[in-house]
């Protein structure tokens, strides 16, 4: 589908990594599709393609908010213009599975997310405390944010 986009671009583009790892994917995510993981590098590797492709990293202490360094090595090939690091919310659904006080608390999304942008030489853009989520760029000299 994200061939198919190419074309006809997007706004923005946001591709969820839930994981540095294939072990920790299978974990987090429990795929129907054995190789699931290997179609999100797929994915990943296209967003060069796209004018505001965004990786968001959705964390959750205990099952994939550990080794940023390794998210930094999976990242540091990968074409995209913002990475967004973000708590993940026991809402919906995931309340049967995650409990609150498990949630990353906002200072915690922050120094996850300064350990990521020194190994990748990324920039901080923004933060949201309420949302527990920090926005950072690779280069933010062409980056304009309607906020």
């Amino acid at each position: 589908m994200l061939l198919k986009l190419i074309k006809q671009q997007p706004t923005q583009l946001y591709i969820t990594l839930p994981a540095y790892n294939e072990k920790v994917y299978k974990k987090v995510c429990n795929p129907l599709m054995e190789s699931g993981w290997w179609q999100l590098q797929k994915s990943l590797r296209l967003l060069k393609h796209f004018n505001r492709g965004t990786i968001r990293l959705t964390l959750y202490k205990g099952i994939n908010m550990e080794n940023a360094k390794e998210y930094s090595k999976l990242l540091k090939n990968i074409g995209f213009k913002f990475l967004e690091v973000k708590a993940a919310f026991p809402v919906g659904y995931a309340r049967h599975r995650l409990k609150y006080e498990d949630m990353p608390k906002h200072d915690e999304i922050k120094n996850f997310a300064k350990e990521i942008k020194e190994n990748l030489d990324l920039e901080f853009i923004d933060e949201k405390k309420e949302s527990r989520v920090v926005l950072l760029a690779k280069d933010n000299k062409s980056i304009t944010l309607d906020l």
